[in-house]
């Protein structure tokens, strides 16, 4: 497949389903580095240059970590032995052409030697031999057992070049263990022990660890030793004590690690017990154990005089370095790998010691889902006990989504809640309060989510000395409890119980939805009240009155009344002062104090006031007039309001009602009385032959005071001219007093002043 292709179906937000697809329809397979390297054995055959050009594909392969070390075995064409080339080798002038042929022994082409660019990838000389010495077994000649055969160098006589390297095959030979054939002990040059003893040749070592010692020396550009000269140098030290070995090691890169061949004091010797903690972040040099074995555990102290770190004490410092500097760049892997540490050295002689530890809580090292790094301590874990509070908060829980550490971070609990992260929710409330997120729309909040703070709150509330800082009061005051009128914020709600029961109704006011919450949510009531909501019935005047104006209901309104009778309430406000008068049950309309009056005894006020007393029983109008003060009676005012009306009406007046009117006026008769009528009253009650009264213009009427012009003027004038006054002398209504009143104000005239004067008729 191409490689845009290719690019294209990567960067794809589908790949998987794409992939599956272009497999089960298109029959298209799938090859990683492995599989496509096996395939390629298949078609090298005897081709030189596609071999080598193989052979450069997997080194590359290898250094851009596309394919495992363990794999590389089983891609190249299987060979008993592979020897490197002749030409790259100084052992040729003793062995001569190959002689371990008929063995299945493989000598490599001298192109392996050759630096090459293939596919646009540059290898320099010598770089494959490396790879195939460490990865495909390919060996020189002293770590190849020798051949069954005779050597025609050997079996003559040596040079001294020869003879050096012939001596140093056979010490390998011994040191490994490995048998020498039969055939090659033969040659004479080694018959001459005795002679070569004799000469002061040593030819057994017999614990000369101190000639080596004093006789070693190391090229300064030495850029790698063997294990068994590694092996056989720290022997030598150890059993000399000769510190020129140690001084020796010191200077030179002779150790190989996992980054290449390093001096000692570059390199960890990694402790089966703790090495651990070396092997959470790369970029440690440590000696490589798969190539000098297990053994070198074994020359520790050797390795310590040389430089080597071989302490768990020295290895916490320089990770301690290393943890601070890669902190906020702590991949899955690292995080994952230094949490096993942990785990494995607790309890342990190598335990975390304390400034390690103090590193640890005081980096910010943990990613969380808010896309941060933390320290421990202002971390959380999440677990089932933070399923309700998390969807009304932003809380910083340890990030274990697949992007990032997934759920195995879970498996480490017991090691982060030692650290410092917050498991349970009792220890992290100061979180919640502090993370408060509620979301735009209320609805979307649930009844455990509500309980789940309200829980929060009952362990802060725990300390006697806590308060809510101004920024959490900030935040709870939104719109987030479900009441029965709706979502409403704590400090605009109230909390049912049996005392507000003996008042009112729950659907009365904004009390919390115990419906919605479920009767659990009554055992909150400290913690709703030192966030805002009402709980003492008492308190609750100002929010119940507040809701006045919703209620259509009348027995709900008179509930409601009488709540605020019981405590005594009044309005602070002008806007707060309503009254509600009933028209059937479940209808009406609210109206001012002003428009309403207690009671009215005459009758006569049904249609410009409100009479309460229709209404209401007797303890809710005492509380009108205190609360609201509403007039026990009409006042002279609205009498006169009610002339007014009944000058514009055009209708007559039914003796009684005129009656009452006038009886009203003279009960409460005083100069300001006077004064009121005298400029509120335009026209006058006159007498008719009807059953009813008219009114007329004052200035057109005319007290009889004299009977002769009395009879004079009723035959001379179509209209009613003579003022009204009750036909029987009523006690309530004196006419003499009624004729006073009508005197003083000046509304009628009396007849004898119109003697001698022009009459209109």
């Amino acid at each position: 497949m191409p490689g845009n292709t290719q690019e294209a179906i990567r960067l794809f937000s589908k790949k998987a389903t794409l992939l599956q697809w272009l497999q089960d329809y298109v029959k298209v397979g799938v090859l990683d580095v492995y599989d496509y390297a096996v395939h390629l054995t298949k078609s090298i055959n005897a081709d030189r240059k596609l071999a080598i050009a193989f052979v450069h594909f997997l080194y590359h392969s290898l250094l851009k970590n596309h394919m495992s070390k363990d794999s590389y075995g089983n891609v190249i064409t299987e060979r008993k032995v592979v020897l490197v080339p002749a030409s790259g080798s100084k052992w040729v002038g003793l062995i001569g052409s190959n002689p371990w042929r008929g063995e299945g022994y493989v000598e490599l082409g001298e192109e392996y030697l050759y630096p090459g660019l293939f596919a646009g990838e540059f290898t320099s000389a010598g770089q494959l031999l490396e790879f195939l010495t460490t990865h495909v077994a390919a060996s020189d000649i002293p770590y190849v057992s020798p051949p069954n055969a005779a050597i025609p160098a050997v079996s003559a006589p040596l040079t001294s070049q020869n003879a050096l390297l012939l001596l140093d095959w056979i010490q390998k030979l011994k040191y490994r263990g490995s048998c020498i054939p039969e055939r090659l002990l033969r040659t004479r040059n080694l018959s001459f022990k005795e002679e070569l003893m004799s000469l002061g040749v040593l030819t057994g070592f017999n614990g000369s660890y101190k000639l080596v010692a004093d006789n070693l020396k190391l090229p300064s550009r030495l850029i790698s030793l063997t294990a068994e000269a590694v092996f056989f140098i720290l022997e030598c030290a150890r059993h000399s004590g000769s510190q020129k070995i140690v001084e020796a090691l010191r200077s030179v890169k002779c150790f190989k690690t996992n980054a290449g061949y390093k001096c000692p004091g570059e390199c960890f010797l990694v402790d089966p017990q703790w090495g651990c903690i070396l092997l959470i972040f790369e970029g440690f040099p440590l000696i490589d154990q798969g190539f000098y074995g297990s053994g070198i555990l074994s020359y520790r102290n050797e390795l310590k005089q040389t430089g080597v770190k071989v302490d768990f004490e020295d290895a916490v410092k320089v990770f301690v370095q290393c943890f601070r500097q890669q902190a906020s760049a702590m991949r899955k892997e690292n995080v994952l790998s230094f949490l096993s540490c942990y785990r494995k050295l607790k309890d342990t002689p190598y335990e975390f010691p304390q400034d390690l530890m103090v590193c640890i809580r005081e980096t910010k090292w943990l990613r969380t889902r808010l896309g941060d790094y933390r320290v421990p301590s202002d971390c959380i874990l999440y677990g089932p006990e933070w399923q309700s509070i998390a969807p009304i908060t932003l809380l910083p829980f340890i990030d274990d989504s697949d992007n990032y550490y997934g759920k195995v971070i879970h498996e480490y609990t017991k090691e982060l809640k030692s650290m410092g992260v917050v498991i349970d929710f009792k220890d992290g409330v100061d979180f919640v309060a502090a993370g408060l997120y509620f979301p735009g729309d209320p609805s979307c909040i649930t009844p455990s989510n509500v309980l789940a703070l309200l829980e929060c709150f009952r362990i802060l509330l725990q300390d006697r000395n806590y308060s809510f800082p101004d920024s959490v009061r900030t935040r709870i005051s939104k719109k987030w409890l479900k009441t029965y009128d709706g979502y409403r914020p704590p400090d605009q709600c109230l909390l049912f119980d049996s005392k507000w029961g003996s008042y009112l109704k729950c659907t009365d006011g904004p009390f919390v939805d115990e419906g919605f919450y479920g009767s659990n949510i009554t055992s909150y009531r400290k913690e709703l009240k030192a966030i805002g909501v009402v709980v003492d019935v008492g308190n609750g005047c100002p929010l119940i009155a507040s809701q006045l104006d919703f209620h259509l209901e009348f027995s709900s309104v008179v509930r409601i009344y009488n709540y605020l009778m019981a405590f005594n309430w009044e309005p602070n406000c002008e806007a707060a002062k309503r009254i509600w008068i009933p028209n059937g049950s479940e209808d009406g309309e609210w109206v001012s104090p002003g428009e309403c009056v207690l009671r009215d005894k005459d009758g006569l006020f049904s249609s410009q006031l409100q009479v309460l007393e229709k209404h209401y029983e007797q303890q809710l109008l005492v509380f009108f007039s205190s609360a609201f003060h509403v007039k026990h009676t009409p006042s002279v005012d609205d009498y006169c309001e009610l002339w007014k009306v009944w000058e514009g009406s055009g209708n007559q007046l039914s003796h009684a009602d005129c009656c009452k009117f006038w009886v009203y006026v003279l009960k409460h008769w005083n100069a300001k009385t006077e004064r009121t009528l005298a400029d509120s009253l335009v026209k006058l009650p006159v007498g008719s032959d009807s059953d009813g009264i008219l009114l007329s213009d004052k200035q057109d009427v005319f007290i009889a005071d004299d009977l002769q012009l009395k009879d004079l003027f009723q035959r001379s004038s179509s209209q009613p001219i003579f003022v009204w006054y009750p036909e029987r002398n009523l006690p309530s209504l004196p006419r003499t007093k009624l004729l006073e009143i009508y005197r003083k104000m000046g509304f009628a005239l009396y007849l004898n002043l119109w003697r001698g004067k022009k009459h209109p008729w």
